[in-house]
């Protein structure tokens, strides 16, 4: 997927879909969101959180 660089794009219609979709969540939403809500959201599959440091 190719983002094009902050000073050739015009806006978000330059992005891809998949950054669009992502924008319009979060700029949508009341709150701030959290990574899990918009993984959810977009059906992005959540891996388990690795644990470092324990036996």
């Amino acid at each position: 997927m190719t983002v094009p660089h902050r000073r050739q794009a015009q806006g978000v219609a330059d992005l891809p879909a998949e950054y669009q979709r992502f924008l319009t969540l979060v700029a949508a939403a009341p709150r701030a969101v959290a990574c899990r809500d918009v993984c959810e959201e977009l059906g992005v599959p959540i891996a388990a959180k690795e644990r470092r440091g324990r036996a």
